[in-house]
């Protein structure tokens, strides 16, 4: 009975998913679908009055595609449709660069990806159910196993994303008692299911050939995770913070001193370099090194916060 509920459960939100990509084809659109679920699609595709070419693929036992392109040879389409084909190539980036010489200049790619950090996944993560973690990661690569690494891949693809939906599904934990939630404590639980994309199941999301973000961008945004919130993560921010200012006093401190063992080798008496005839030059000097010193405090402190993050 649960594993019939289960069942009605994947297939309403893979449902939802197939809707969600095909609403995001305009009507009438040149369309080619590079996914073994085409006819999932066709009919649908067919209704809005698109023009759909299907690509030739064979998998493997081990669930790798591998993709035959000859009859496509040097046609230009608007939209290609991959659903979740990024799962189960070798390489994620060199197959969108690839494919993406068959996108019209507005053309798009269309993709799902399903989110395993989704809360029923995470409360078995936590639980330990080594035969739901191997089912989960079996044959496929994790280019698209999160709103993060999606970013991160179409990064390193020269892509981005133009538009995303999400498939979502409020769950009520006292109704799934086949999660075994009674092994995890009230605040876990809590901090779990108030995450604001643990109810999200599937990314709906279309790509364009243009990034909008550079790849080292992209890459130290993806070093903070998007789930710390806790004040344990506040924490670490404070002491970020004390540690810049008292290394700004410290280079504040050390700039006086230097200024001042500066003046008393050049003088302080304004009488005496008036009649210094070289009194234009150590105003210039003067000036050139406060200007050099206030230089090093800015460039010191860029490298702190560097080390820092």
């Amino acid at each position: 009975m649960g594993s019939d509920k289960m069942g009605n459960f994947d297939y309403d939100l893979r449902q939802q998913s197939i809707n969600f990509q095909v609403d995001l084809i305009n009507n009438q659109s040149s369309v080619l679908i590079i996914s073994p679920n085409h006819d999932q699609f066709t009919k649908k595709l067919k209704d809005k009055e698109c023009t759909v070419e299907i690509a030739q693929i064979s998998t493997d036992e081990k669930n790798t595609r591998t993709f035959d392109f000859k009859n496509i040879e040097n046609k230009k389409f608007q939209i290609i449709l991959l659903d979740n084909t990024i799962d189960y190539v070798p390489n994620p980036v060199k197959f969108i660069k690839e494919i993406n010489r068959f996108l019209a200049p507005d053309g798009s790619l269309i993709c799902r990806a399903y989110n395993i950090f989704n809360l029923i996944n995470r409360i078995r993560f936590l639980n330990g159910d080594a035969q739901f973690i191997n089912s989960v990661f079996k044959n496929r690569n994790l280019a698209f196993s999160s709103l993060d690494s999606i970013l991160l891949t179409l990064s390193e693809a020269e892509s981005s994303i133009t538009k995303l939906l999400r498939v979502e599904k409020e769950i009520s934990l006292k109704s799934k008692l086949d999660l075994n939630t009674f092994t995890l404590t009230e605040e876990l639980l809590k901090s779990v299911t108030t995450d604001s994309e643990s109810k999200t199941f599937y990314y709906i999301f279309s790509v364009s050939y243009t990034p909008t973000v550079s790849l080292d961008t992209r890459k130290w945004s993806s070093s903070f995770s998007k789930y710390l919130v806790t004040e344990g993560f506040k924490e670490v921010l404070t002491d970020y913070k004390l540690g810049y200012e008292k290394h700004i006093n410290y280079l504040k401190q050390t700039n006086r001193e230097q200024y001042a063992l500066m003046l008393s080798n050049y003088g302080t008496d304004s009488s005496e370099r008036i009649r210094n005839k070289d009194s234009t030059k150590h105003s210039e000097d003067d000036k050139k090194f406060q200007n050099e010193l206030e230089v090093d405090v800015l460039e010191d402190s860029k490298k702190f916060l560097q080390r820092s993050l």
